[in-house]
């Protein structure tokens, strides 16, 4: 992972708290909506938009706590590393990046 998709909200330093938690929620409903509408043949690009656009916003969570490209490669790894020893995913998903992330903390 290299860092951040979208680029930074331009008003991203002056959202609260409570701006975060209610634009999530409003994004994860969008992005719930939009999955029960989905079906194999229509409304794939819907369903993929309002699924980015939380991924978007948690970013922009991120951003606005100052997170930088190290500290949110090292949490991807963590959350990686915490459900491949949980079983969630079909592979082995560890990579070579665990052992340094771990290191530093």
């Amino acid at each position: 992972m290299q860092g951040y998709r979208f680029p930074k909200y331009a008003l991203t330093s002056e959202l609260t708290k409570e701006d975060l938690c209610t634009k999530l929620d409003e994004e994860v409903a969008e992005a719930k909506d939009a999955i029960v509408r989905y079906d194999d043949s229509r409304n794939r690009l819907e369903m993929l938009m309002e699924v980015c656009d939380v991924i978007h916003v948690c970013e922009t969570i991120l951003q606005r706590f100052n997170v930088n490209y190290t500290e949110l490669n090292d949490a991807v790894t963590f959350v990686t590393l915490k459900n491949q020893l949980r079983g969630y995913y079909a592979e082995d998903t560890r990579s070579n990046n665990t052992k340094n992330s771990v290191q530093r903390y």
